[in-house]
């Protein structure tokens, strides 16, 4: 990692959820340069995390369901 490359984190509010938007410095997407790469929003009740892992695709190139993320599904052995 270059020592010019900087975490950029922002929290807020959407119209229908909250959100919390993550970049590094030097990287973007294809709409937007310097833009967020990790996007983590509650969508239709569920935690989802989108990554932008190509910045020559328009669209996230991955979509994380979190819900068995949850302490509540850990199985007991």
């Amino acid at each position: 990692m270059k020592t010019d490359e900087e975490l950029q984190v922002k929290f807020g509010t959407g119209e229908y959820s909250n959100y919390i938007e993550i970049g590094i410095t030097g990287m973007g997407t294809a709409n937007v340069t310097g833009g967020p790469i990790m996007y983590l929003e509650k969508e239709d009740g569920k935690w989802v995390l989108r990554v932008w892992a190509d910045i020559n695709q328009e669209d996230a190139t991955h979509r994380i369901d979190l819900s068995n993320a949850f302490e509540s599904n850990l199985k007991e052995d």
